[in-house]
């Protein structure tokens, strides 16, 4: 039987729209075309996982007798079957990878983090450029040294004229001695007597950001340390490092729970089955960051 996969079209493409609609309510249902498109895809790999199967969107012998109700022994689930991850997008890549993960060595991987919005994406890059920097290659425009990495300048952040990019409040980054929001005075161009922003403080306001949103590190001495590249292209004010905004804006990165990559390592050690990134390789993914073992993109 011919595999019906991304690109095929004809009359047994639309066989299986047909038959795929029938599973789901009206507002979900598929425009039934005869093309084999993304929409299809998805679908497929939805029914494949409802009945056990190996989700890699193709429609092959297992998929259609499972969809037909055929329950001959060659439509038993196909699950550790080789995957195929050209044409496929990174979400069918990861959602693929974590359902063999779970069906071969009976471990969930969680995932932490998937599509940000650009807005937070830079708010937690901002905070992170202000109290860690963990990059490398990469500075504010205007910066200074602080615990060996460059970070946003002290006076250039404070600046009570400073006109803060994409819509991030300075209000949340900034803090006086006492702990509350600085005070500016009426012309807009200085800060109240005894209300100025506290360095010290508003440190801990940046850091207080990137715990709340749960940013992870590899290194112990600097809790919530990893990088977070901007959300926007070229970054803004009052960072304009100039970076590229995070792939996980697009959809195209994520970011897997720890322990669960841990314990997978652990089974396929004892499985024999090759390293991690060799098996994530398997389902066309990568980790790109050595410093965050737990970030995966498309390779």
């Amino acid at each position: 039987m011919q595999i019906l996969q991304l690109g095929s079209r004809g009359p047994d493409v639309l066989r299986l729209q047909q038959q795929l609609n029938r599973l789901v309510a009206p507002g979900a249902r598929l425009v039934e075309d005869g093309v084999y498109g993304p929409g299809t895809v998805n679908a497929v790999m939805q029914f494949q996982r409802s009945k056990g199967l190996f989700p890699d969107g193709k429609a092959g012998p297992n998929t259609i007798a499972a969809l037909t109700g055929n329950n001959s022994p060659s439509a038993q689930p196909t699950v550790g079957t080789a995957f195929n991850p050209s044409g496929m997008t990174f979400s069918q890549r990861l959602e693929a990878f974590l359902s063999d993960a779970d069906s071969r060595y009976h471990v969930k991987v969680g995932k932490q983090a998937t599509t940000r919005d650009p807005a937070d994406a830079q708010k937690w890059h901002i905070a992170h450029m202000f109290y860690y920097n963990s990059f490398a290659g990469r500075k504010p425009a205007k910066n200074e040294t602080e615990n060996g990495h460059s970070v946003i300048q002290w006076a250039h952040i404070s600046s009570p004229t400073l006109v803060w990019g994409h819509g991030v409040d300075w209000k949340l980054f900034l803090r006086d001695k006492s702990g509350l929001v600085p005070v500016k005075m009426a012309d807009g161009k200085s800060w109240t007597i005894g209300h100025e922003p506290d360095k010290q403080r508003s440190r801990q306001a940046a850091f207080k950001i990137l715990e709340s949103a749960g940013i992870a590190t590899s290194d112990v001495g600097r809790p919530h340390g990893a990088m977070v590249a901007p959300g926007y292209e070229g970054c803004g004010e009052p960072c304009m490092c100039g970076g590229h905004p995070s792939r996980h804006t697009a959809g195209l990165a994520c970011d897997l729970n720890k322990q669960d990559l841990k314990s997978l390592e652990g089974k396929l050690t004892l499985a024999k089955a090759g390293s991690l990134d060799a098996y994530l390789k398997t389902f066309g993914l990568k980790r790109p960051m050595p410093s965050e073992p737990w970030h995966v993109e498309s390779t």
